[in-house]
């Protein structure tokens, strides 16, 4: 009975789909269309749709086809005429089609005339077989390893190129030819093992680091808003590393790196400004003066520059001159200004005289409000964060660099203002600075570098207590005496 079931649905589900195909008719004008396009069409009209291999068969080659009133098998026999294909309707109206079985086996004999066998060895400079070593026909995903013996066995077309690869060798492109086994000796990278890096006082080979080390190119940092000092471009970028900005103008960014590494001695990883330890401010530095700024960030820091590094090292390294026998002038500047959007939401003057009179009760308000009676019945309280916050702060950034090439010398200099005027009067910074930079080279081995840096910067910290002050200072008051003075 159970059996009796599945065949009577699927004998039901057959006679189904071959009832729609019989009874559906549809119509095509279609000219120089490809027959995947006409396809779709079929597929737009009908409930129709075709499942295919595209790999297998050519569905791009474009044809003309007129009917009108026609089942879809009429229209697939005058659509696959001569075309090697054929095609089943299943059930839920699915057309499958497929190569035929004269267009298969063509397709598999050209495969193996174009195809060929190649075997081979690969093997290092002294003659060692290298075990893993990839073997990958050009410009195709077909390719093979070597064994524990170095030897690969693979397939490729005529007239194939291999192209043989493993870490740390050269890789080595070989045309086949006629040949039918090779020997492929493979030499050791020595140009990627000795790409210098610049870690320290100097430069190291790469294959000489194995430290963890972080980058940021100038193009990262000349595409934030205006920066304060080279360091403040790093937040976000160094992954372990940390930076604190203050909130006063001409506050210099505190980085540490992978942590607090200890409670009593400081936690400052080394500044080193082009090949030297720097001494001085970070915001004495110059953002637009940048052209990388390297990041090593474990023990491999401690072993280069002993316990100076232990809390990490900022290596930046500055621009320098184009040997390219042209004079070019580029600016930069930035202006924007800051305002407080927003205060906080403190108690009225009557509020606060209520509490005041709550903390001194028994006293009257001729006791409690000396000389500021009128203040209190006319209610002209004094905001005390609108007296200081109200005022508007403003930025500005400008850089001028100078590039003059020629022959065997190249000059840079680049000139920088920077001035951040708070929002608060007395509260500002302002910056000048300068940097040369010149390289002539003497020699095709020998080239002479010199650097010349001079900034000069003026602070105002103001008075640190206005921000307190602005949020807990009496409001029943007068700010200023009769005389005008405070």
């Amino acid at each position: 009975m159970k059996w009796t079931t599945v065949l009577l649905i699927a004998f039901s589900l057959n006679i189904s789909a071959n009832i729609y195909s019989q009874t559906t008719k549809l119509s095509l004008n279609v000219k120089n269309q490809s027959i995947k396009n006409i396809l779709y069409q079929i597929e737009n009209q009908s409930d129709f749709r075709f499942i295919y291999e595209s790999g297998k068969i050519n569905l791009d080659r474009k044809v003309s086809i007129q009917v009108k009133e026609q089942t879809v098998e009429t229209i697939l026999k005058q659509l696959f005429e001569n075309e090697g294909i054929t095609y089943e309707i299943t059930e839920n109206n699915l057309i499958l089609i497929n190569p035929s079985q004269t267009l298969r086996k063509q397709a598999v004999q050209e495969s193996q005339q174009a195809k060929k066998k190649v075997t081979g060895i690969v093997k290092d400079q002294n003659g060692e077989p290298i075990i893993g070593a990839n073997v990958v026909e050009k410009g195709t995903t077909n390719g093979t390893v070597t064994d524990v013996d170095g030897k690969f066995s693979l397939e490729i077309a005529e007239g194939g190129v291999l192209t043989v690869s493993y870490i740390g060798y050269t890789s080595r492109n070989l045309a086949v030819g006629n040949q039918s086994s090779l020997e492929i000796q493979l030499r050791e990278d020595t140009e990627a093992l000795d790409e210098v890096v610049v870690i320290g006082y100097g430069t190291v080979r790469k294959s000489d680091l194995t430290g963890s080390l972080s980058q940021i190119r100038s193009d990262i940092l000349e595409n934030q808003a205006v920066l304060s000092d080279p360091i403040q471009g790093l937040q976000g970028k160094v992954a372990g590393l940390d930076v604190t900005i203050g909130n006063k103008p001409g506050d210099t960014s505190t980085p540490i790196i992978r942590g607090y590494n200890s409670i009593n001695a400081g936690n400052d990883p080394l500044i080193v400004l082009d090949g030297a330890p720097f001494g001085g401010k970070i915001s004495d530095i110059n953002p637009a003066e940048i052209e990388a700024i390297d990041v090593l960030k474990d023990a491999s820091s401690t072993a280069i520059y002993g316990s100076r590094g232990s809390n990490g090292v900022i290596i930046m390294t500055t621009k320098r001159g184009k040997m390219d026998g042209k004079v070019s002038i580029s600016y930069d500047g930035f202006v924007g200004i800051s305002k407080s959007f927003k205060d906080y939401n403190m108690m009225s003057g009557d509020k606060w005289a209520d509490f005041y009179r709550a903390a001194n009760s028994g006293k009257t308000d001729e006791e409690l409000f000396v000389g500021v009676r009128d203040i209190l019945e006319s209610k002209n309280y004094v905001d005390w964060q609108d007296e200081m916050f109200s005022g508007t702060g403003y930025q500005t950034d400008n850089n001028v660099t100078i590039n003059v090439g020629k022959g065997n010398m190249s000059n840079l200099v680049v000139l920088g203002y920077n001035k951040n005027q708070s929002i608060i009067e007395n509260m500002s910074s302002e910056r000048f600075s300068m940097r040369l930079n010149g390289d002539v080279k003497l020699f095709d081995r020998l080239k002479l570098s010199y650097s010349a840096m001079y900034s000069h910067r003026t602070t105002n910290n103001g008075n640190n207590s206005v921000f307190l002050n602005g949020t807990v200072l009496n409001p029943v008051t007068r700010i200023y005496e009769e005389s005008g003075s405070l």
